[in-house]
């Protein structure tokens, strides 16, 4: 293999695809295959459950395939000046040269690399990239941190004739986005939150989402992420969205954000534990938290409507949920200190919901 291609490209490639290979990798994880055809240079890696695939241009002297350590090599492009750079394989190894520097990575046997999982199916979802890679982000943040094969570590995808639904949830909060379109197709998915990250690589205008039985795949420009389903099903999540919430608060989100941040500094003492109190007719919150003879009380101006309620609640979840929300004012609403609180935008043309179970107090 022998090519010619400029650092920026170089660099680009192998960041979008690196982000998968994790430390202590398995002996051959650890590397990144580069397939040189055609003038162009294809980057796969895997951690054998997502598969990353980007594409840059290069001048092609000699195809080929060669198999080297991912981390090593993007460590390398990043340091070389924005100028071409040579990739050349000789006596097993990878040279790589440019404005005067010289780099020999040893090269691993392409035999030995996992076999490339390609786009599954044939027919094409296509979805706005900025609206999945948003959705994507909110909701995958509040999946819960179990093993990769459990449900409640990935995010379903709902898809209805008139939208997708995205959904996460711990078993404490839930967040459910929905994303206008039409879909032939009434299915229900469970894809691994991890790719969240990945997925906010991709530059193009749309990305084309493409399924079989067992594999989900995206792609979009010069990016193809491809990941196994999660096995098994979801948790019917709708039952616990109440729909008779009748106690309603509005409130800024950037004044509610510096208010959780300010109790969070002792509600991190005490489980997370903090309060929120409120008077009926009132037209500011109290937001408090204690721990080990410190207390705080912050009070934060709002609409409300309802009785006087008390109601306590994990801090560091509700700052998690208002920090995704997007907008300038919160639609907070609750039933008693026992149910679920729903907050929303403050925009009726925005499907978005997060849920928070509250805590009770001793």
């Amino acid at each position: 293999m022998k090519v010619l291609m400029h650092q920026t490209y170089l660099r680009e490639v192998l960041d979008k695809v690196v982000s998968v290979i994790k430390k202590n990798s398995l002996a051959g994880l650890e590397c990144v295959k580069l397939q040189v055809e055609n003038g162009s240079v294809k980057a796969t890696a895997t951690d054998l459950n997502i598969w990353l695939r980007a594409e840059a241009t290069c001048q092609t002297d000699e195809e080929g395939i060669v198999v080297v350590s991912g981390k090593e090599l993007a460590e390398i492009s990043k340091l070389l000046p924005e100028e071409d750079v040579s990739l050349e394989t000789k006596d097993k190894q990878l040279v790589i040269k440019s404005n005067g520097s010289k780099f020999k990575l040893p090269l691993a046997n392409p035999k030995d690399y996992p076999i490339e999982k390609p786009l599954p199916g044939s027919n094409g979802i296509y979805i706005p990239r900025t609206e999945l890679q948003s959705a994507m982000s909110s909701v995958s943040a509040l999946t819960g941190k179990e093993t990769y094969s459990s449900v409640l570590s990935g995010t379903l995808f709902d898809f209805r004739k008139d939208k997708l639904i995205l959904v996460g949830t711990d078993g404490h909060r839930l967040a459910e986005i929905g994303i206008s379109g039409e879909f032939e197709q009434e299915q229900k998915l469970v894809v691994p939150s991890d790719i969240a990250k990945h997925l906010r690589k991709m530059e193009a205008h749309t990305i084309q989402v493409l399924v079989d039985k067992t594999m989900i795949g995206f792609s979009s420009g010069n990016l193809t992420v491809v990941t196994r389903l999660l096995e098994g099903d979801y948790p019917p999540y709708e039952s616990v969205i109440p729909d008779d919430n009748d106690k309603l608060m509005i409130i800024g989100r950037e004044k509610l954000i510096q208010g959780l941040k300010q109790v969070e500094v002792f509600a991190q003492k005490s489980n997370e534990l903090a309060k929120l109190k409120i008077d009926k007719g009132a037209n500011e919150l109290a937001l408090t938290s204690a721990a080990e003879g410190c207390e705080s009380v912050v009070r934060v101006e709002c609409k409300y409507t309802g009785d006087a309620l008390e109601i306590g609640f994990n801090a560091k979840y509700l700052l998690d949920i208002v920090s995704a929300i997007k907008g300038e004012q919160v639609k907070w609403s609750f039933k008693n200190p026992v149910s679920p609180m729903i907050l929303k935008p403050d925009n009726s043309e925005n499907e978005h919901l997060y849920l928070l179970m509250p805590v009770r107090f001793e």
